[in-house]
């Protein structure tokens, strides 16, 4: 990474399935968390090929590896690493010689798309993040690959592994990165109808998918420079969004004015309020 990530992160370690072009990302801060934080991504891969995909008994038979992430002096203790732990689970490694471009063609070109994608997404609703948080613009373009046709391949990755096309408000990744987000304390007693929000800030990471309104998503306050796993309301209208909307969320500015209709309300008014650096208006009116 050219900046850290938040927490440090300093390398995206790269995986994609040789048949179907899946790829998966994990974010490290070092060499030695690697093996530990692949062990547990590969879990999570079963896990999603047993449960999701409806695989009764799914393995992993080959990894490649190829000393990543570069020529350092540890290199070799923690690929000796990573190749122990995949022993251990029974997959077979052969290795692939670093440097070796004939061999590694297929995750050099994912690199480069990756970055070229994350770059993109960066830049187009990044404004005024900290360069730190590019890493989840990464790592978003890993999520939206699958979805993308392949070169050679008639199919996207997802529909390989899923055998059916992406289904868009469901399969596909909600276009909510870097967008505003607003989220409730629901653990209070009593707060889960009351108007208006106890956060504002940015969307950061989109987390797994859910049908929409119940999908948890990380939120990053700038006020107080940290981040929250909340169910959230967001708002995807980047071209209003002001150019410094940062700086309001750190100053408690108005930021946006949210225009809302309510279902079943045979009344017509519009009542203002101001909560947490935003101004929400809220229209009420009988619904044809």
């Amino acid at each position: 990474l050219a900046t850290p990530g938040p927490n440090g992160e300093k390398y995206i370690f790269n995986m994609i399935d040789l048949k179907t072009g899946y790829p998966w990302s994990i974010p490290h801060k070092d060499f030695t968390s690697l093996p530990g934080l692949l062990e547990r991504k590969l879990n999570t891969i079963l896990d999603h090929a047993r449960f999701i995909v409806g695989i009764e008994e799914p393995s992993i038979k080959r990894f490649y590896i190829d000393g990543h992430p570069s020529q350092k002096s540890n290199n070799d203790i923690t690929v000796a690493a990573m190749e122990k732990m995949l022993q251990r689970r029974h997959i077979h490694t052969p290795l692939i010689s670093p440097g070796d471009h004939k061999q590694m063609g297929l995750i050099e070109r994912y690199h480069q798309q990756q970055n070229k994608n994350g770059k993109i997404l960066f830049h187009a609703h990044g404004r005024g993040l900290p360069r730190s948080l590019m890493m989840y613009a990464l790592l978003h373009a890993t999520k939206v690959q699958p979805f993308l046709f392949q070169q050679g391949r008639d199919k996207c990755a997802f529909e390989m592994v899923h055998g059916r096309p992406p289904l868009m408000d469901v399969d596909v990744p909600y276009p909510a990165l870097f967008s505003t987000g607003y989220a409730k304390d629901l653990d209070n007693t009593g707060n889960a109808n009351k108007i208006g929000f106890d956060h504002i800030g940015v969307i950061i990471d989109t987390m797994d998918n859910r049908l929409r309104g119940n999908q948890t998503m990380r939120l990053w306050k700038p006020s107080t420079n940290t981040s929250l796993l909340r169910i959230c309301t967001v708002n995807e209208a980047f071209s209003t969004f002001p150019s410094n909307r940062i700086q309001l969320m750190k100053d408690g500015g108005l930021v946006h004015e949210l225009t809302e209709p309510l279902k079943k309300s045979s009344r017509i008014h519009t009542r203002t309020m101001t909560t947490n650096a935003t101004r929400v208006v809220i229209n009420r009116r009988k619904l044809p």
